[in-house]
């Protein structure tokens, strides 16, 4: 009987896996960055389509403005602390989404929360990816009850954190 020898993979040790996900985790962060700094063209065409005389536009553009500027501070970051960066950027899309349903309570724009969950998941590990989704189901819960006077429906609050999930 002969032994068959298994082929030696460079993933074989944990620390290689540790630093291939590290080193993966690093190199996502700007392609979830650079498509944020478009936010502004896209705003700006569909602010020129709109009648704004009855809504508080200001939060939008505080929304807009902030993404914008913590994106160029977190490709400025990422080179020497990738958490922190990370952190701030996923805060930062929090905070945004935040303003949008604090400007409009709509589960639509609750549903945009996914996408927090989706950067966290692929630029943080597992136990702050967690606490980055709690974070952000806290966070939209907060601004609806700060626009619309009451928290969200049941419905709405559990189908959000079932999203998220």
């Amino acid at each position: 009987m002969a032994t068959q020898e298994r082929e030696v993979s460079r993933f074989d040790s944990p620390s290689t896996l540790q630093a291939e996900l590290a080193d993966l985790q690093h190199s996502t962060l700007p392609m979830f960055v650079y498509p944020t700094l478009g936010v502004p063209l896209i705003w700006l065409v569909h602010a020129i389509f709109r009648d704004w005389s009855r809504d508080a536009v200001y939060l939008i553009d505080v929304a807009v403005i902030e993404l914008v500027v913590v994106g160029f501070l977190v490709l400025e970051v990422r080179r020497t602390r990738h958490t922190l960066a990370a952190w701030m950027f996923v805060l930062s899309l929090s905070l945004a989404i935040c303003l949008l349903v604090t400007f409009q309570p709509d589960p639509v724009l609750v549903a945009l929360g996914l996408t927090v969950v989706i950067v966290a998941q692929a630029l943080l590990g597992p136990v702050q990816s967690f606490l980055a989704t709690a974070l952000m189901w806290s966070a939209a819960i907060a601004a609806w009850r700060l626009r619309a006077g009451a928290y969200p429906p049941p419905l709405t609050a559990y189908g959000m954190l079932s999203l998220y999930a």
